[in-house]
């Protein structure tokens, strides 16, 4: 997963990942099944967001 261009290296599910108040752009990545999902989240002062991105199958 990359967050801002910047590689995380965790596995997933990735739970309680802090991102600063504003607009981040996530690449969810499945190499093994060659599936790639980018998509934009809004991080809101005093909010919790949730995505649920599903990469396997079909």
């Amino acid at each position: 997963m990359r967050v801002d261009g910047r590689l995380l290296s965790r596995p997933t599910p990735i739970l309680k990942l802090r991102l600063r108040v504003g607009v981040h752009r996530l690449e969810l990545f499945n190499k093994a099944l060659r599936k790639r999902k980018r998509l934009h989240v809004w991080i809101r002062p005093g909010a919790t967001t949730w995505r649920v991105v599903k990469l396997a199958g079909k």
